[in-house]
């Protein structure tokens, strides 16, 4: 049986949405002047923040989407947010040395390395998408702290299902329970898949594009955590 839950797992899950609503005041905050890229990172550690927001996981991700809906909505803003594209690498990075995730919603119009080498500056679109630019127009920003707040993880739970023609994994673990394994999938930004075999208390973390589907295997449960884009008209 599949069915939705909000992952109310101790550490995991707030108590309300008004409460929600207050950690994601204090983690966000929006200068109401219009800067560039670069002042606006410098600006927001003045502010006494570790800098633009990160926004690594689907979670964060939905955060920040709530946060800005409003001014995104009224007036089509974008905001300059934590990521970078790093020449020397060839990789897309949030600021706080995280590697941007496989599915991290980026705009259909910037896909490929070749569409980022003389963008540096990630924003959030007024679509929710996350495009790269140059940072030398004048925008908001939106500033965050990269030590995080944890709020709740949101997805699906299903029992007796297994990933089937999986080509990597992020980890592989001995755990005490199938919530033990779920909790450790919301602590890394690139799971979208916590599978727990309960046979061998062994706990699998899966990245979007690390497996093809799902088979039927008694002894298997697994968690499947929202995507960046999914459920995300919030």
């Amino acid at each position: 049986m599949v069915f939705s839950i909000y992952a109310m797992i101790a550490v995991l899950a707030f108590s309300s949405c008004h409460r929600g609503y207050a950690q994601e005041m204090s983690r966000f905050h929006v200068p109401d002047i219009k800067l560039n890229g670069t002042q606006s990172a410098a600006y927001c550690k003045e502010l006494g923040y570790d800098g633009l927001a990160v926004l690594s996981s689907p979670e964060d991700y939905a955060s920040a989407i709530r946060f800005t809906d409003a001014i995104r909505n009224h007036s089509e803003t974008h905001f300059f947010i934590g990521l970078r594209f790093l020449n020397n690498t060839r990789a897309l990075r949030w600021d706080d040395g995280t590697a941007a995730a496989s599915d991290t919603p980026m705009s259909p119009h910037m896909h490929g390395p070749l569409k980022y080498p003389n963008n540096h500056f990630g924003r959030i679109s007024s679509d929710k998408h996350i495009m790269m630019g140059a940072g030398d127009c004048m925008r908001f920003a939106l500033c965050g702290n990269y030590t995080k707040t944890q709020i709740a993880m949101r997805g699906k739970s299903s029992h007796g299902q297994q990933p089937t023609k999986v080509r990597y994994n992020l980890s592989v673990s001995k755990t005490s329970s199938y919530i033990h394994c779920s909790v450790l999938c919301g602590q890394d930004h690139r799971c979208q898949v916590a599978h727990f075999k309960s046979d061998g208390l062994i706990c699998t973390l899966l990245a979007p594009d690390s497996f093809t589907g799902f088979t039927a295997d008694p002894m298997s449960h697994i968690f499947i955590r929202d995507r960046f884009l999914q459920g995300n008209s919030l």
